[in-house]
């Protein structure tokens, strides 16, 4: 597992004006091993930028939170339907 400072500095390089660093590093640098993150995933982000959310995930981890991944699945739901021949009407984007 990669160090603290290690993790700050890679923090640092992905956030873009002092006002956020500060923020996160504010939110980060006491964070407690009870500490849970809840991220809700669309399925379009599973879909195309899968390495992308286990890299953010791995970060999150090393910060010391616990990451809850909720799958929206969206897409995968519409392909399932399709191919079973069931048509579902959206209203504003919701099923």
């Amino acid at each position: 597992m990669p160090k603290r400072k290690e993790i700050y500095k890679e923090l640092l390089l992905q956030i873009g004006s002092s006002r956020e660093v500060e923020q996160y590093l504010k939110v980060f640098s006491a964070v407690d091993r009870s500490r849970f993150a809840v991220i809700k995933v669309g399925g379009g982000v599973i879909q195309h930028h899968l390495q992308e959310l286990a890299a953010a995930v791995t970060f999150l981890h090393h910060l010391g939170l616990r990451p809850i991944i909720l799958h929206g699945a969206g897409p995968q739901v519409d392909k399932a339907l399709r191919a079973a021949n069931i048509s579902c009407e959206k209203i504003d984007n919701l099923r």
